[in-house]
């Protein structure tokens, strides 16, 4: 079985912005912040104007594929 891997956009933080509004705005629930810190290595909410962070996309795809559905 091949293994999944998590397809990721990139997000600019904004002054002002804090996980679970990105989460919010983002993958439509503050309750999935948790997930970008997972995807982020993140060990705190810190977040800095102009840091990068990955947001995850809600379709995993099998590793070495070269297309993503994008729906």
């Amino acid at each position: 079985m091949a293994k999944k891997r998590t397809v990721s956009s990139v997000y600019r933080i904004q002054p002002g912005d804090c996980l679970y509004a990105i989460a919010q705005k983002l993958l439509g629930s503050g309750d999935r912040y948790p997930e970008i810190k997972a995807l982020n290595g993140m060990s705190t909410d810190i977040l800095l104007p102009g840091q990068r962070i990955r947001i995850p996309m809600d379709n995993p795809v099998e590793a070495g594929s070269s297309t993503v559905d994008t729906k």
